[in-house]
């Protein structure tokens, strides 16, 4: 169910949605999972997890959008937001 919503909420984002989306229970290893099936480009950030609470962040590249990636390995949250288009 996870998977199915988080697909839907990239591919609103690609059409133009500008919300700001959470999601528990969301990792990296998911996300790229979503992107490969997809074709659409995912990568973290170059210095990888951050602190206790394992922080993480990339960007998710769409043909219409790129997406910011951010969340929490401890707390298995993740924030989709969009941040640019493709042009």
């Amino acid at each position: 169910m996870t998977e199915e919503r988080v697909t839907q909420v990239i591919k609103d984002i690609d059409k133009g949605d500008t919300s700001e989306y959470h999601f528990y229970k969301v990792c990296p290893a998911l996300l790229s999972s979503i992107c490969d099936y997809n074709n659409w480009e995912f990568e973290m950030d170059g210095d990888g997890y951050n602190g206790w609470e394992v922080d993480w962040g990339g960007v998710i590249k769409t043909p219409n959008a790129v997406i910011n990636v951010g969340g929490s390995m401890y707390y298995g949250t993740v924030n989709l937001i969009r941040i640019d288009n493709e042009s």
